[in-house]
């Protein structure tokens, strides 16, 4: 007889199966959230390349905000996992409505950004045209995503993934659906509209996944159980989850500005170098969702063994983890290694000259490099959020994002003049230095392991 840890799943604890159970739903429903950024891309270069990487520095412009919020809303999280690790689970409900609040403030910042800042976070004048329009809409919807993490996190950190899963699905299928409308138009109705109806196709898919959401958490079921329905403002408790929070948000904010910056610095050196990074760079975010499933699998489960004092088994979590993740890289390298140059194809309308070819080529192997590196660095990085070290995260995440990737790149290749493929290259050694700087501060065991809901 299988015996039950927690009351949060039916296998061993800190086993492959157990984070499995937490991970896969959460895998999918990363998979159809990413997918939605990517088939954007995907649309767009079938429309016009210049609009695709319109898009990518548009929106990695916009990113630098959306990241920041989500990363404070997402912290919500771990307050669930935590009280109901605790067993406290009428007290579930008021995190999250705090974090509902965090969102609608949050209007205040992006609809002036959206308004009036495109041209101040895209300057080329290349990319004025598409990406002022695709920033813009972005800021106007960015509200949707710390709300649609704070609504999701009241079911992802007690361990109840299928309604997040299906409304991501959902919401995907609606995003591709108003992308090929939106982008293309409709002829003698609706004129085509490129990144900006590329940028609305998605505001509008998220809000449908919003309005699901936000009918189950408040139904009578979990107004009694959990709490969704105190609604009430909680000073004391808001500030708290936004103190926990924000370095999680800086972060994000930190990390995010240094992969816009870099889009901006290849954009200056050739259509070649920002064309290898935006395809690069979009593959980077499909193929993450495997990755970004598991970090937030990991974070629940040790959100609720820390909130239980379980914090033996964290050690157990990170190694499934790490097996899970050579699973993943020998089925990602199938389509890496042996068909690089049919997934690069994708996003090239016109055919490939034998130069692009090798850096395209060169790039998705560098690629892949960096996505295991990576990976591993984003499960520790998912534990030690979940016990609350969120400031080492943030301090490591921004100097390497700067001095291990940024700084290299420039020199090496808008100084030095180096290949396009470089800027992937080196983000080998980006990601490298992450895993261990993450791996030896779990190691030290000097991460605070104090409960969050202790404070609350």
């Amino acid at each position: 007889m299988k015996k039950i840890i927690n009351e949060f799943t039916p296998y061993p604890e800190g086993s492959i199966k157990e984070l499995l159970a937490i991970s896969l739903p959460l895998i999918l429903s990363m998979l159809s959230s990413t997918a939605m950024s990517f088939f954007d891309r995907l649309i767009l270069a079938k429309y016009d390349t210049q609009a695709m990487n319109a898009a990518v520095v548009a929106g990695l412009a916009a990113s630098i905000f959306q990241y920041g919020a989500m990363g404070i809303a997402s912290i919500s999280e771990v307050f669930v996992g935590q009280y109901n690790g605790a067993k406290k689970h009428h007290k579930i409900g008021e995190p999250v409505w705090q974090m509902i609040w965090f969102s609608a403030f949050t209007l205040f910042l992006f609809v002036p950004l959206g308004l009036w800042g495109g041209t101040y976070f895209v300057p080329n004048p290349e990319y004025l045209k598409e990406g002022v329009p695709f920033f813009k809409w972005s800021l106007l919807f960015s509200w949707v995503y710390p709300l649609a993490i704070a609504l999701s996190s009241f079911f992802v950190g007690r361990g109840c993934v299928k309604l997040v899963t299906f409304t991501a699905i959902l919401s995907n299928i609606i995003n591709i659906v108003l992308d090929f409308i939106l982008i293309f138009g409709i002829q003698n109705i609706l004129e085509p509209m490129g990144a900006k109806g590329a940028a609305i196709a998605t505001g509008l898919s998220e809000i449908l996944q919003i309005l699901i959401l936000f009918w189950v958490f408040l139904n009578a079921r979990h107004r009694q159980q959990h709490g969704t329905g105190c609604i009430k403002f909680n000073p004391k408790l808001f500030w708290q989850t936004i103190r926990i929070g924000v370095p999680n948000s800086i972060s994000s904010i930190i990390e995010v500005t240094a992969w816009s910056v870099l889009a901006q610095i290849l954009t200056s050196v050739s259509e070649s170098h920002i064309t290898v990074y935006s395809v690069g760079e979009s593959f980077f975010g499909l193929f993450a969702f495997a990755f970004w499933g598991l970090q937030k699998g990991a974070t629940t489960i040790a959100a609720n063994y820390a909130g239980a004092n379980r914090e033996e088994i964290l050690s157990k979590t990170l190694i499934s983890g790490g097996k899970i993740i050579l699973m993943i890289m020998l089925f990602l390298s199938i389509p890496i290694f042996c068909f690089p140059e049919e997934l690069v194809k994708l996003f090239l309308n016109e055919e490939i000259e034998p130069d692009m070819k090798r850096y395209m080529i060169s790039a998705m192997h560098w690629l892949w490099v960096y996505f295991m590196l990576d990976a591993i660095s984003w499960i520790i990085s998912g534990i030690l959020t979940a016990v609350g070290d969120t400031r080492f995260v943030m301090m490591m995440n921004g100097f390497s994002a700067w001095f291990c990737y940024v700084l290299p790149v420039y020199i090496c290749v808008s100084v030095m003049g180096g290949a396009p493929d470089l800027c992937w290259i080196i983000s080998a050694f980006y990601g490298l230095t992450n895993t261990i700087c993450f791996f030896l501060r779990f190691k030290s065991k000097q991460y605070r392991s104090q409960p969050l809901h202790a404070n609350a």
